[in-house]
Protein backbone atom coordinates (compact mmCIF):
# COMPACT_ATOMS: atom_id res chain seq x y z
CA UNK A 1 0.00 0.00 0.00
CA UNK A 2 1.58 3.32 -1.03
CA UNK A 3 1.96 6.04 1.55
CA UNK A 4 0.93 9.63 1.11
CA UNK A 5 3.53 12.37 1.15
CA UNK A 6 3.71 14.33 4.36
CA UNK A 7 0.83 16.79 4.45
CA UNK A 8 1.05 20.24 6.01
CA UNK A 9 -1.15 20.61 9.09
CA UNK A 10 -4.67 21.68 8.18
CA UNK A 11 -5.55 25.22 9.10
CA UNK A 12 -8.68 25.40 11.23
CA UNK A 13 -11.59 26.89 9.31
CA UNK A 14 -12.65 28.91 12.31
CA UNK A 15 -16.03 29.17 13.96
CA UNK A 16 -19.16 29.17 11.85
CA UNK A 17 -22.88 28.62 12.20
CA UNK A 18 -24.65 25.45 11.09
CA UNK A 19 -28.30 25.60 10.00
CA UNK A 20 -30.16 22.30 9.52
CA UNK A 21 -33.30 22.03 7.43
CA UNK A 22 -34.82 22.52 4.01
CA UNK A 23 -37.71 24.82 4.72
CA UNK A 24 -38.28 28.57 4.43
CA UNK A 25 -37.19 29.23 8.02
CA UNK A 26 -33.84 27.48 7.58
CA UNK A 27 -33.16 29.34 4.33
CA UNK A 28 -34.11 32.69 5.82
CA UNK A 29 -32.04 32.06 8.95
CA UNK A 30 -28.97 31.13 6.90
CA UNK A 31 -29.32 34.22 4.72
CA UNK A 32 -29.78 36.50 7.73
CA UNK A 33 -26.81 35.06 9.60
CA UNK A 34 -24.64 35.64 6.54
CA UNK A 35 -25.93 39.05 5.41
CA UNK A 36 -26.88 40.79 8.63
CA UNK A 37 -24.39 39.30 11.09
CA UNK A 38 -21.55 38.45 8.70
CA UNK A 39 -21.31 34.86 9.94
CA UNK A 40 -19.94 31.93 7.97
CA UNK A 41 -22.86 29.53 7.49
CA UNK A 42 -23.09 25.85 6.57
CA UNK A 43 -26.55 24.61 5.57
CA UNK A 44 -27.27 20.90 6.15
CA UNK A 45 -30.17 19.54 4.12
CA UNK A 46 -31.65 16.16 5.08
CA UNK A 47 -31.48 13.36 2.52
CA UNK A 48 -34.68 12.25 0.88
CA UNK A 49 -36.11 9.01 2.32
CA UNK A 50 -35.42 7.21 -0.97
CA UNK A 51 -31.69 7.79 -0.47
CA UNK A 52 -31.77 5.33 2.44
CA UNK A 53 -33.80 2.58 0.75
CA UNK A 54 -31.82 -0.52 -0.18
CA UNK A 55 -31.63 -1.25 -3.90
CA UNK A 56 -30.11 -3.91 -6.07
CA UNK A 57 -26.81 -3.28 -7.86
CA UNK A 58 -27.10 -1.37 -11.12
CA UNK A 59 -30.49 0.20 -10.43
CA UNK A 60 -31.08 3.81 -9.54
CA UNK A 61 -33.03 4.69 -6.45
CA UNK A 62 -36.56 5.99 -7.01
CA UNK A 63 -36.37 9.75 -7.28
CA UNK A 64 -32.57 9.72 -7.63
CA UNK A 65 -32.65 12.80 -9.87
CA UNK A 66 -34.60 14.82 -7.32
CA UNK A 67 -31.56 15.43 -5.12
CA UNK A 68 -29.78 17.42 -7.81
CA UNK A 69 -32.96 19.37 -8.60
CA UNK A 70 -33.54 20.17 -4.93
CA UNK A 71 -29.92 21.30 -4.53
CA UNK A 72 -30.26 23.55 -7.58
CA UNK A 73 -33.49 25.01 -6.20
CA UNK A 74 -31.85 25.67 -2.83
CA UNK A 75 -28.89 27.32 -4.52
CA UNK A 76 -31.27 29.54 -6.48
CA UNK A 77 -33.18 30.56 -3.36
CA UNK A 78 -29.98 31.23 -1.40
CA UNK A 79 -28.58 33.31 -4.27
CA UNK A 80 -31.79 35.33 -4.39
CA UNK A 81 -31.78 35.80 -0.60
CA UNK A 82 -28.13 36.84 -0.51
CA UNK A 83 -28.62 39.36 -3.33
CA UNK A 84 -31.63 40.95 -1.64
CA UNK A 85 -30.85 44.20 0.20
CA UNK A 86 -31.39 44.11 3.94
CA UNK A 87 -33.77 46.48 5.66
CA UNK A 88 -32.29 49.07 7.98
CA UNK A 89 -33.15 48.36 11.59
CA UNK A 90 -34.95 51.08 13.51
CA UNK A 91 -33.65 52.21 16.89
CA UNK A 92 -36.18 52.91 19.56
Amino acid sequence: MPTLPQQPPAQPAGPHMVVCGDDALAHRLAAELKDVYGERVTVVIPATPSAWEPRSAGTAAPGAGRGRARAAALFGRMTAAVGRPTLARRRR
